[in-house]
């Protein structure tokens, strides 16, 4: 019988990171994986790279590799995605096996890994990183987008069926959705003066840490106002309250009444490129971004204009006869899209090679370690909210790498393991019961919670400047915000993270919004945030003015793909869709016209003072706040010592 240090089990994206560091510190291992069983693989063969991400380029690829290939933040595409992954495949997959595992019994010091040819090899750890299983691929796969005229019915949203509408849309195909409602989130902001705006990725302006000043305002100024026809009523959530969900991060803000944590964990964000900033970016050249597969998935504009319509998951709907009956309607339909939970694909695990263990994410810390296995690592199988997969997967390799070569570590972890669960649970999901969205995390708390476990964390205690303090509270947290220095330090990220710093300019907007928003107290943060020149989080105003974009748009996609669509009367959907804008055509009325608000102008006076303070150089942080006045002072005496830095959680 063949004996390895450690097996890993699957050779997707999520295990390069871990392997990488395995052969740096002389790990032995190997690596035993299905030949092409991956649904980016799958996805390849069938043509269907045809999309662009809904994250950016530094939250999509790895540490390692941003330091050699970086040249831009952008969106990249499906195509471009996948031939880095496959270049890194093939980099690291020397000592890959092609076999797929179909069992792992798990003992004291052991674990037994069965092969479907027969084979079983012995480890003292193993890594199950098989990825997921999600309904939703197939259809991803096989759909039809050469139909028009027909309509579809969606029992699921998330961004996989938004690429779908995106492709069916514009040939006149009408779609339903039905759900308990989702958190549609425009993907990219336009940030500066308006004749200098640039168009950035949104978790380039998230500022993660800054939640330790508070959760609760962080909630309410990341995300703004929660929907509900506020005043003026010109988000989505205002004019279409079916699109609400219950625990999203609009909702009550942000935790849902879950844990202490917002915006809750199980948070499905749909990410979109929004109409009139896809305008600015591709409107010179539709024919080829379109070709390269950059497509308008505005889901917020193809409810204005009643393409889709979104009916509550209790709608009825007959799938023998193929009809929903929503107020009144009995609307029948062409093709039914059911969707799913996604879940990991792993092989049967047992314990001793008797009992059987079931794997889910609350039983497990942090989704990667359960009490109940030995040395057996759960790698991937935690999604974030917004941003790429691979940042996270990359701070989980290096975690279950610290654990494998650190004996020390792993039992400072695992000393408490049970009761870190518990305090984890009670943080993100309070008494809420489990969901099968609990997978579903905020990258940037978790990754610097993975960090901060791991001691590669950056601190509060280390400020020293105002620079210090807008990279800890402004800079994402992304993986390779903790791979500039320290024990897993990749050679050449410092350059990184100055060149990154300087296209982001320091990084200073995000840090002025956040200061602009606790400017206000919660009671009248809500309002003040809806006097903005454009609300990053679906902004209604902007869509109208789009009309003859959006027409021009579709016409280039018909020409582009191939697709000659005859127009054909639907007197019932244009009744159906009138239905469905009730609300908004109601609060219409109420809605001014898009101009520079309250919130623009004081931001603007906070982003011109921080560049201010930074272009007097790197003095010490007390002769800055010396500069201040007493309100600015005291907020950042607090993020010097921040209240809520302590997660239960994390306590050795």
């Amino acid at each position: 019988m063949q004996k390895f240090d450690v097996i890993i089990v699957g050779f997707g994206w999520s295990a390069i990171p871990l392997i990488r560091e395995l052969e740096r510190t002389g790990v032995e291992f190997t690596c035993i994986s299905g030949e092409g069983d991956t649904v980016w693989d799958a996805l390849s063969a069938a043509g269907r790279l045809d999309f662009d991400l809904v994250s950016d380029y530094q939250t999509s690829f790895f540490s390692f590799d941003l330091v050699s290939q970086y040249k831009r933040d952008y969106h990249p595409t499906a195509d471009e995605f996948y031939a880095m992954r496959q270049r890194l495949q093939r980099e690291y997959g020397r000592k890959v096996v092609r076999d797929r595992v179909i069992r792992v019994d798990n003992f004291a010091d052991h674990s037994l890994v069965s092969t479907a040819s027969g084979n079983t090899l012995k480890a003292t750890h193993v890594v199950l990183a098989t990825g997921f299983q999600r309904p939703i691929s197939a259809d991803l796969e096989e759909i039809d987008y050469g139909v028009s005229n027909r309509t579809f019915v969606f029992d699921t949203m998330g961004d996989s069926t938004n690429l779908m509408i995106s492709k069916l849309a514009p040939n006149n195909n009408k779609i339903i959705v039905r759900t308990n409602g989702f958190t549609p989130i425009d993907k990219v902001l336009a940030i500066g003066p308006p004749e200098q705006r640039k168009i950035v990725a949104l978790s380039r302006l998230e500022f993660h840490n800054f939640r330790y000043f508070s959760h609760r305002d962080f909630a309410s100024v990341s995300f703004g106002p929660p929907g509900g026809e506020g005043d003026p009523p010109f988000l989505l959530a205002d004019q279409y309250p079916d699109t609400v969900r219950g625990n999203g991060p609009q909702a009550a803000g942000g935790t849902g009444g879950a844990g202490v944590a917002g915006p809750a964990n199980g948070t499905v964000i749909t990410k979109y490129w929004p109409i009139d900033l896809y305008s600015k970016e591709f409107g010179g050249n539709l024919e080829d971004a379109i070709a390269r597969g950059y497509l308008l998935n505005d889901i917020a504009m193809w409810l204005w204009t009643g393409q889709v319509i979104v009916v509550p998951k209790s709608t009825p709907i007959d799938l023998e006869q193929k009809t929903v009956n929503w107020r009144g309607f009995r609307r029948r339909f062409d093709e039914y899209i059911p969707g799913g939970d996604e879940h990991p694909r792993l092989p049967e695990i047992t314990l001793g090679g008797k009992n059987p263990f079931r794997y889910a994410y609350r039983d497990s810390f942090m989704g990667v370690l359960n009490p109940q296995l030995n040395n057996v690592y759960f790698l991937g199988y935690t999604r974030p909210m917004i941003g790429g997969s691979p940042n996270i997967s990359e701070m989980q390799a290096l975690f279950i790498h610290k654990m494998i070569v650190q004996p020390d570590f792993k039992q400072r972890i695992h000393g408490n393991l049970k009761a870190r669960i518990a305090a984890y649970n009670a943080f993100y999901y309070g008494n809420s019961p489990p969901g099968t969205r609990d997978h579903v995390v905020y990258y940037g708390f978790y990754n610097d919670e993975l960090a901060r476990l791991m001691g590669i964390d950056h601190r509060p205690e280390h400020i020293q400047s105002l620079s210090d303090m807008i990279f800890y509270y402004a800079f994402p947290n992304d993986a390779f915000k903790y791979r500039i220095k320290g024990e897993y330090a990749v050679e050449g990220m410092g350059d990184l993270y100055r060149r990154i710093n300087r296209e982001y300019g320091g990084f200073i907007l995000p840090m002025a919004f956040f200061l602009t928003g606790i400017a206000e107290g919660p009671s009248r943060r809500s309002q003040w945030q809806r006097q903005t020149y454009r609300h990053f989080i679906n902004d209604m105003r902007y869509k109208e003015p789009f009309r003859s974009f959006l027409e021009r748009y579709v016409q280039t996609y018909r020409r582009v793909t191939g697709m000659a669509v005859e127009g054909a009367a639907d007197p019932e959907w244009d009744a159906m869709a009138e239905c469905a804008a009730g609300t908004r055509r109601r609060l219409a009325r109420r809605v001014p016209a898009p101009a520079t608000g309250k919130f623009d102008e004081a931001m603007q006076n906070e982003i011109h003072r921080l560049a201010s303070l930074l272009g007097q150089g790197r003095q010490a942080l007390v002769y800055t706040l010396m500069q201040m006045d007493a309100a600015s002072q005291k907020n950042f005496e607090v993020m010097l010592n921040p209240p809520e830095y302590d997660l239960p959680f994390l306590h050795p």
